[in-house]
């Protein structure tokens, strides 16, 4: 979630720390300890935020729109426009944010064809509240919390920034193309199961039982609001929490890929390939090399 600077009302479990501020972007890591499981109090970006979840699951509540944030995803915050959070799990969650120049933010949004959509008060509305990058996209910048608090050179977190912003434009939307309010509410509690437990091994009689549907119209309904089938969003997750997690000092592999729900270290370690271009090894390798 955007940092206090950021917010109407700032909440006493809600710590901040600038890390990096430049004429490009500020890089802002956010630590968030709920007091309970619901809904906070209204809050109201100050700047346009885009922010990488890192640990935890919060939902983002807009209206009736709900987004669930977790590490697989980029959660888009416009300023001035009030939302609530929840954390339906309760341990809080770990983000970076990012906030842009409005010069930058204006170029990248209006360079890419949304010239006729893009407006200064609310750039991201043509992309909508949430954004699922391609992985490869998204590896680089779980790194910038690393690399901003390190000697790493501003030139390198700021065009390791603009990269991801320049994803953004082209990655897909959280998409609403079901309308159907049971559909919507389906979505949002199958993403929260997933988040908050990457590593069960999922079947959709489970999850079915657990949102109140069957498995046939889970699956569909699943696909028609989001756009991905829940196999590839529980991999994305797992993926995701697993690049977290060999960030953070991670080194046992095989323990890792099997807490995930992966077979084995050579399970992951393909899954892991075949996203992101590398293997875990050299994943970890290169985040200790940039961030020394």
């Amino acid at each position: 979630m955007p940092h206090p600077q950021g917010l109407l009302a700032p909440e006493p479990q809600l710590r901040y720390d600038t890390i990096f501020s430049s004429e490009v972007v500020a890089v802002i890591c956010v630590c968030c300890r709920p007091n309970e499981r619901g809904c906070g109090a209204p809050e109201a970006a100050v700047g346009h935020h885009v922010v990488i979840p890192h640990h935890g699951v919060f939902v983002k509540h807009i209206g009736r729109t709900q987004v669930v944030a977790n590490p697989a995803t980029v959660v888009l915050f416009t300023e001035g426009r009030e939302y609530t959070v929840s954390h339906p799990v309760g341990d809080g969650d770990d983000c970076t944010s990012l906030r842009f120049t409005p010069a930058v933010l204006n170029e990248a949004m209006t360079g890419v064809g949304r010239a006729s959509r893009f407006r200064d008060d609310a750039p991201f509305d043509s992309l909508g509240p949430a954004v699922a990058p391609a992985p490869r996209d998204l590896l680089a910048a779980r790194k910038l919390r690393r690399l901003s608090s390190s000697h790493s050179s501003a030139l390198g977190v700021e065009e390791t920034a603009l990269a991801l912003l320049r994803t953004l434009t082209g990655a897909r939307a959280a998409r609403r193309v079901d309308d159907d309010p049971r559909a919507r509410r389906w979505a949002v509690d199958v993403e929260v199961l997933l988040a908050s437990r990457p590593g069960h091994r999922w079947t959709l009689a489970e999850l079915g039982r657990e949102v109140g549907s069957s498995p046939y119209h889970l699956a569909r309904r699943f696909r028609a609001v989001t756009g991905s089938s829940i196999h590839r969003r529980l991999v994305a997750i797992r993926l995701a929490v697993a690049a977290e997690r060999i960030l953070d000092g991670e080194n046992d592999l095989s323990t890792l890929a099997i807490d995930l729900g992966f077979a084995s270290h050579a399970h992951l370690t393909t899954a892991f390939r075949s996203a992101h271009g590398l293997p875990p090894s050299a994943w970890r390798g290169d985040a200790m090399r940039e961030s020394a």
